[in-house]
């Protein structure tokens, strides 16, 4: 295909803005895959504190074993509680108006695409 001078630039700037809005797109791909493991990561620990609660034994029953290692446990969870919150902060979606601020362009070619 033969472009002329004025229309090499615009072709040119109609490839850099699809590149910018696919890159745009991967990043919100990324973003939303990292929101769903955090999600599963989550779930995981809330089953397994409930699991373990429901397996423990009834009050007033506790050795000196079941408190060393229900102390443990609490360490573990505590633990696993921070890595959770390190984590939502390395988040790019924290909230819609963080989703509408970097993905704007994305929504709009997608509602165009749509209708």
């Amino acid at each position: 295909m033969y472009v002329n001078g004025d229309d090499n630039n615009s072709v040119s700037f109609a490839s850099d803005d699809k590149r910018r809005l696919l890159h745009k797109f991967l990043d919100l791909f990324d973003s939303l895959e990292a929101v769903g493991k955090w999600c599963r990561t989550a779930s995981q620990h809330l089953d397994r504190e409930e699991q373990e609660i429901l397996e423990s034994p009834g009050l007033g029953h506790h050795s000196s074993s079941d408190e060393a290692m229900n102390t443990s446990n609490a360490f573990s969870q505590i633990r696993q509680l921070d890595y959770l919150l390190s984590k939502s902060g390395e988040l790019r979606l924290r909230s819609r108006d963080d989703f509408e601020d970097n993905f704007e362009e994305v929504s709009l070619v997608v509602c165009v695409c749509v209708t």
